[in-house]
């Protein structure tokens, strides 16, 4: 599994697995620019994804991308 570390515009970031057979330009596509809820139950904070960074533990390369 490769590992994508997303970074919002506030600084906010967060780590979730990702298929280790996705390609890094179909990663940074799919959360690039996106909205994603990082509030607390019960209120919603929509922040936008400013930085993708791709660990890929097969050929121990991060890819970053702003």
């Amino acid at each position: 599994m490769k590992t994508a570390k997303l970074t919002t515009a506030t600084g906010y970031t967060w780590k979730t697995s990702v298929n280790s057979k996705a390609s890094d330009e179909s990663i940074i596509k799919y959360f690039m620019g996106e909205f994603f809820d990082v509030g607390q139950y019960p209120k919603e904070k929509l922040e936008q994804v400013v930085k993708v960074e791709i660990f890929n533990p097969e050929t121990l390369t991060t890819i970053v991308y702003e």
